[in-house]
């Protein structure tokens, strides 16, 4: 029988969440070829995303969000929204069509824990990329997956939490040092970044590959709520702390689309950037019917380095269904497999 968890959600907390979820549009268009407004706030212009049929059962992915992946050079990066077990209870509303999904079915704790056969399920994926990877990016972990995890994942690989800013809602990062080198002694775990939400932090990582190519990734769960000038906070961040003499990326859940996050870092004064991710990432709603939505990001900074999308299809048939599930209205993801070269834009 399934365990229904109602978390008490603080206020903000709620609203960044809403955020993925919610506007004002009343349309009730099941058509994917059409469009969801998500109007303007003062902080940031209208967003447009893609509507969805109520998927149901056949989203069998156990998050919102599905990891995306790139290839910069050596290093092969993968950012991942694991989906707090907090925010399972969110999604039985079925505004986002996922009441009958494999998130709300399987959340579902194993005999005498609380640990469900869905935040198993998203150990396992995690671990799998693990091995693929150089670098993941985590978001929404909670404790209890970073303690799992980091007994799961194999020795080569090894964990960096985001401190205790927010143990319910934790950043994370995985490093494979069969594939990358990271500077410890460079690196910043949990930096203030937020002066809207003093309990999100960011990591500022530093890394080689075996060519000798130095990177900065700079990673945060970016808050959501349009009321909060969160983004416009991490466009200044990243502003502040990067490095021009080294690859620079900026990753993670940043809870905009890719048109709002290139006008706010515009406007912050940050050079060009090119995302490396194709497509809609995760799920929402407007106006209580499923959307579509862009808000996951890999970044590059710059035009003196190259780097391309990674299609995670091969490597997880589950994912590679989601994939193709949010975004129909893009033939050319069908059939695409993990490591192909694509350029990017």
């Amino acid at each position: 029988m399934m365990t229904n968890i109602h978390p008490t959600h603080r206020p903000q907390e709620r609203a960044d969440k809403d955020h993925e979820s919610a506007a004002t549009d009343d349309n009730a268009g099941l058509n994917n070829s059409e469009t969801a407004e998500v109007p303007a706030s003062r902080y940031y212009p209208t967003q447009l995303f893609t509507r969805l049929k109520r998927l149901g059962h056949e989203w069998a992915f156990p998050s919102d969000h599905l990891p995306i992946a790139a290839a910069v050079g050596d290093l092969k990066i993968c950012s991942f929204n694991v989906l707090n077990a907090k925010w399972v209870s969110f999604f039985e509303d079925d505004n986002e069509g996922l009441a009958k999904s494999r998130i709300v079915i399987d959340h579902v704790p194993f005999k005498g824990c609380t640990w469900t056969r869905r935040e198993d399920d998203v150990l396992k994926i995690t671990c799998g990329l693990a091995v693929e990877m150089g670098l993941i990016l985590l978001q929404e972990c909670s404790q209890q997956f970073l303690a799992r995890l980091a007994t799961a994942i194999p020795g080569t690989v090894q964990l960096f939490s985001g401190g205790l800013d927010n143990p319910e809602n934790q950043i994370a990062c995985l490093v494979n040092s069969e594939r990358v080198l990271l500077k410890v002694e460079k690196s910043l775990f949990s930096v203030p970044a937020f002066a809207c939400r003093k309990d999100y932090s960011a990591m500022n990582l530093s890394l080689s590959t075996q060519d000798g190519t130095e990177y900065q990734v700079l990673h945060a769960h970016v808050p959501g709520s349009p009321e909060l000038p969160g983004l416009a906070e991490w466009a200044q961040f990243i502003l502040a702390n990067q490095n021009p003499d080294v690859v620079r990326i900026a990753a993670g859940d940043m809870n905009f689309s890719l048109k709002v996050v290139e006008s706010v870092f515009k406007e912050a004064g940050l050079p060009s950037s090119n995302r490396l991710v194709q497509g809609n990432t995760s799920i929402g709603a407007s106006g209580g019917m499923p959307i579509a939505k862009d808000i996951d990001h890999i970044l590059l900074f710059g035009d003196q380095h190259s780097g391309y999308p990674l299609e995670l299809g091969t490597l997880s048939e589950e994912t590679a269904v989601a994939r193709l599930l949010i975004n129909s209205q893009i033939p050319s993801l069908a059939g695409r497999a993990f490591g192909s070269r694509r350029n990017s834009g």
